[in-house]
């Protein structure tokens, strides 16, 4: 009697173990998709002008990640956007990034930092002007990518993400 009481005390709590995993993982790629349309919302809503061309958005495993084409007549940006388990995951890739740029395009470009836009961030920029900047931030495990026509363009489409980044955390 006693291992049969063992033996349903053991699955109760695997079972219970189970539930606590699925709702952790379900309520996880609830907030990344609550937080992809939260970005996508505001920019419908703060930059009417720009239409939502294509939005893609990928696996919710480790990394999330959505990409956001905008178009306003014949110019276009782009945002990108991951989400890691971790902020350190969310560094590595930023570090990575920063490494990359610095070797490709930042060999013709002026590299600056912006205040207060998230944790670390960087901005690749034409020296001889404002065309084409790319702006790489992170703030906590949410790491984001944008590239616009000005510079004016791309901090302001930063920081419209880094406002929902900030309500999620």
């Amino acid at each position: 009697m006693k291992s049969g009481t063992i033996k349903r005390a053991g699955i109760k709590r695997a079972g219970l173990i189970l539930s606590v995993i699925v709702w952790a993982c379900s309520s996880a790629g609830a907030q990344k998709a609550d937080l992809f349309s939260k970005i996508e919302g505001t920019f419908r809503t703060n930059e009417p002008d720009w239409k939502l061309e294509k939005v893609l958005r990928g696996p919710s495993e480790n990394p999330a990640r959505a990409s956001i084409t905008l178009r306003q007549g014949s110019k276009q940006a782009s945002i990108d956007v991951w989400i890691w388990k971790t902020p350190k995951d969310a560094h590595e890739m930023f570090s990575g990034q920063v490494m990359a740029m610095d070797n490709t395009r930042g060999t013709k470009t002026m590299k600056r930092d912006l205040a207060n836009l998230g944790e670390e961030n960087y901005m690749w920029a034409n020296p001889r002007g404002e065309a084409w900047p790319t702006i790489d931030f992170r703030k906590g495990n949410v790491f984001v990518s944008v590239f616009a026509p000005t510079i004016p363009l791309a901090e302001r489409f930063a920081r419209y993400v880094l406002e929902q980044v900030s309500q999620t955390q």
